[in-house]
Formats: structure tokens, C-alpha cells, sequence
């Protein structure tokens, strides 16, 4: 029975580990929101490079801001 009780702490344990780890990793891979002020669309630069993209996208002027 104390085997038993071992494995569930272990388990239990190692189940934790694996959230706490994954969520590190999720916040730490969240590009940094910069807000950038423009104009007009030519003000905007192209997506980060940093950003797993099939292709850069173009950001947009809204209401004075790159989005």
C-alpha cells in the first residue's frame, strides 16, 4: 500500500513539474507588445523576424498606432 501511495506522489508530482514547465515556456516565447506610432501605413515596419511566420505581415496604422 505505501508503494501504492509513493507512485501517486511521484506521479502527482512530475504532472505539476510539466504544467509550471509549459507555462514558462509559453510566457517566455510571447513577443513583446511595443506600440508604434505612425501616420500612415508606410510607418509600419514589417512583423518581427522573431515571430514563426510562414510570411512577414505588414502592420497597419490604426488611430495613430501600428497594429
Amino acid at each position: 500500500m505505501q508503494r501504492v501511495k509513493n507512485m501517486n506522489k511521484i506521479f502527482k508530482f512530475v504532472y505539476v513539474m510539466l504544467i509550471l514547465h509549459s507555462l514558462f515556456l509559453v510566457s517566455t516565447q510571447q513577443p513583446f507588445i511595443v506600440l508604434i506610432p505612425c501616420k500612415t501605413d508606410r510607418d509600419c515596419p514589417t512583423s518581427p523576424k522573431n515571430l514563426k511566420m510562414s510570411r512577414p505581415k505588414k502592420l497597419r496604422c490604426r488611430d495613430g498606432l501600428c497594429v
